[in-house]
Parts: C-alpha cells; structure tokens; sequence
C-alpha cells in the first residue's frame, strides 16, 4: 500500500495548499487525481486477489493455521487495502486545504469503529473471518463518507461521484514531475521499511514475524507522536515557501522539529529502558513480553530517527524538491536489499531490526544536512546538536537514572505508572533545558489567561 500511493496523496495535499491554485484549478487537479486513483485502487485490488494463493501456499511459513485460511483471509484484506489507498487519498486533501481538525476527527471516529467496535461481533463469533469483514466493510463505508464531505468542501452540491470522471493532460503535464519524484520516493520508502517483514516472512517461521511485528507495533507509537506536527505544519509550509516567505516558513520548522524532538527522544528513551515491561503491561503475556522485548531498543531507536525525518521531508516537498530523496533513497537500497536477507538468515530477526535501525539513522542524518543547507540554512549547533544530541543524552540520563533509581516489583498499572512518571520527567527535562524561556513564559501566560 506505501508503494502503490504513486504519490498521488501528496501531490494533492501540496497542490490544495499552494497559494498559487484558485479553487477551479483545484477542482481541476483533483478530479484528474482522483480518477487516477481509482484506477491504481482497482489494479491494487485484482493484483492481491490473484497473489493471495501464491503468498499463502508458496511465501509464508505457516505452522498453526491452513494455507486455505490464510489465502482466504488475503482477499479480505486485498479488497480493504483497495480503499485504504482511496481514505489516505482523500485525508491528503483534507490536510492540503489545512481542515487537519475535521480529518484527524474522522480517523479517530474511523480508528474506533474499525478497531474498537470489532470487539463486540468477535465477543459472540470469535473469529478471523469476522474480524477481517468487519475492517473491510468499516473502511468502505468509511470511504464513502470522507469523499462525499470533501468533494462537498471543494463544489458546494451533494453527489457521490461526479458525473464525468477524466483525466486531463493539462493538469498531468504540469504535475508529472513532482508527482513521479513523490512515486519513487513511496516505492523506495515501501522497500527500505517493509524489507524486513518480508525477509522474516519467507526466511523465519511466521510465528517470529508475529513477535517482530508486535515490537514494531509498539515502536511505531513514537511516529504517531511525531504526526500531527507534521500534518499541522506541511500546509502552512507549503503556501509560506511558494509565496516566498522563507523566513517564517524556517521559523516555524525549527519551533516545530525541536518540540517533535524532545517528544520522539523521550518516548523512545522509555521504550528502550522499559521495553519488556511495555510489551507486558500491553500483553499480559511475560514469555511473550521476553521474546518481543529484545527487538525493540533497535526498532524504537530506528522509528524516532524516520520519525524527525518527516519535517525535513515536509520542508523538501512544500518546495516541490523530490531529487535528493531519491537519490538517498536508492542509495541506501545498496544496504537495505541486501542487508535484510543476509543479517536476518545469519541471525535472525535481531539481524532485521539492525539493519532497519542502522539505515533510518543514517539516512536521516545525512538527509536532513541535505535540506538544511538547500532550504533553510540553520546552523550546525541548532540543526543536530541542540536538536539530536542534547534530547538524546537528557532523555537517556533521567530515563536510566529514574530507572534504577525506583526497582519495584508491582502489578500492570504500577509498571505503567512508572514508566508514565519516567516519561514526564524526560519531557520536563527537555523542555527546561532546551526550549526558549521566552517562549515557555509566553505559552504560560497564554493558558494563564485562558483560566483567568
């Protein structure tokens, strides 16, 4: 699903926030888009159905469960990829138009139908049958609705489709560019981060993808952290860099990457130092909590690290810059594509969670020096030492110095007390330490006065 995007998602979100579209060529772009997308959904869909049957007999290493379920089970969920391409699709426009509260809304109201009401049909008929109907039908519905609002936002008449789909060569022409530099990118991107679930998936028995899954699970956590300052921000960017006002376009990158910072490093610092605990008060399960814990200080470390490179990213594509990503990207292939399937054979799923960690590090590094010296021009003490360095060893101190300060042996919720406890006081630390004191007053008495 990352690489079938085409890159189509951020075409449309930077076209809908740049300030040189009127609300006709606006219109323009994203029927053409959207018609595109159908098309890739439709491909998306007929290409898994028909592999479903080769993944599930010839691919995985299934142990506990027949290869006529799994492929079963495949064409569920090949149909509800389908139009899980079309919902990112269409939040993309939400967030390009800067409606990033109604789009967060509807994938919290979506996040729950579809992964917390599941538990009342699977509560009677305790099945995988159920529970993947149940996401399928939750994300077509869920389609439905979020293109219905949208296309209201952008023509004011209710319809559910418009009445002449097409693809005009004016509007493809003039985005071609970016949009196939923003294709290669999801396609590179898909590689160097899913590599691994594929490595483990045909050289390990599933049942080690299952545990490197959960790790990863609970690692990905610090990119939802990271998120919504990015959503918040690219827009704003965007109609700041094309209407060329760089200034304040780097001042609210460099506002915005130091608070993602202090967040991402005291998160991961927490999840590295308490990851067996995490997984258990998360599970329940202490074998399972062993056996996935060993995972995660790599993961996590990996995860923050691709995480701080979403702004950099947002800063390179409000420009219409895709070149660099590219080459970085099909540079680390070299590592990735081969590293995956060498470390993961040799030793295992620890070599997989290595490798990946390793490879975001060093791209993000190298990456964000590259849009940093092209864009933005902040110096080297504010772009990686106060920004990388500093969060790192301030979260890595308190965390470790909380950590073996308070030993205790509790239940779940005195585990997850301590660890909520050692997070804030990583985050206070930061905060004190690293933010501007003019800006901590000026937000004090902003909520000061909100109560006042």
């Amino acid at each position: 699903m990352a690489m079938m995007d085409a890159g189509l998602t951020a075409t449309l979100s930077r076209e809908f926030a740049s300030s040189n579209n009127s609300v006709y060529e606006k219109l323009r772009i994203y029927k053409t888009l959207e018609t595109c997308y159908f098309i890739i959904a439709a491909l998306v869909i007929v290409l898994l159905l028909f592999s479903s049957e080769l993944i599930a007999f010839r691919w995985l290493n299934l142990e506990k469960i027949t290869s006529d379920e799994v492929s079963f089970y495949l064409h569920i969920i090949s149909i509800e990829i389908g139009f899980r391409l079309l919902s990112n699709f269409y939040s993309g426009g939400f967030i390009g138009l800067e409606k990033q509260i109604k789009s967060n809304m509807y994938q919290v109201a979506y996040g729950v139908v579809r992964n917390g009401f599941v538990l009342m049909p699977i509560f009677f008929y305790p099945s995988l049958r159920v529970f993947f109907i149940w996401q399928a039908t939750t994300t077509i519905l869920y389609v439905v609705f979020i293109r219905f609002d949208l296309s209201y936002t952008l023509t004011q008449s209710f319809s559910l489709f418009f009445k002449k789909p097409r693809i005009e060569k004016e509007v493809i022409y003039r985005i071609w560019k970016f949009a196939g530099g923003m294709m290669l990118i999801s396609t590179v991107a898909g590689l160097n981060t899913q590599m691994d679930k594929l490595a483990l998936s045909k050289l390990l028995p599933i049942e080690v993808l299952g545990i490197y899954t959960l790790a990863f699970a609970l690692a990905k956590g610090l990119g939802i952290l990271s998120s919504p300052v990015s959503v918040a921000i690219l827009p704003r960017m965007t109609a700041l860099f094309t209407a060329g006002n760089k200034l304040k376009a780097v001042e609210i990158f460099n506002k915005g990457y130091l608070l993602v910072s202090i967040v991402i490093f005291s998160f991961a610092a927490s999840m590295i130092f308490f990851a067996k605990e995490l997984i258990w008060v998360w599970t329940n399960d202490v074998h399972l909590a062993e056996k996935a814990s060993v995972f995660v200080p790599w993961i996590a470390m990996g995860t923050a690290f691709l995480s701080l490179g979403n702004l950099p990213y947002n800063v390179a594509i409000a420009n219409g810059y895709t070149k660099y990503n590219n080459i970085l990207g099909i540079s680390s292939l070299v590592i990735t594509l081969p590293g995956y399937w060498l470390l993961t054979n040799i030793y295992g799923g620890i070599g997989a969670a290595i490798t990946f960690s390793f490879v975001q590090v060093i791209v993000v590094i190298i990456f964000l020096h590259i849009v940093n010296k092209k864009f933005m021009q902040l110096s080297i003490k504010i772009i990686f030492f106060r920004n990388f360095i500093l969060p790192i060893l301030i979260s890595g101190f308190v965390t470790f110095m909380i950590n073996n300060a308070i030993i205790f042996e509790g239940n779940r919720l005195t585990v997850l007390l301590k660890i909520g406890f050692t997070v804030a006081c990583t985050l206070a630390t930061n905060i004190l330490i690293l933010y501007p004191t003019k800006s901590l007053l000026k937000q004090f008495l902003k909520i000061k006065n909100k109560f006042t």
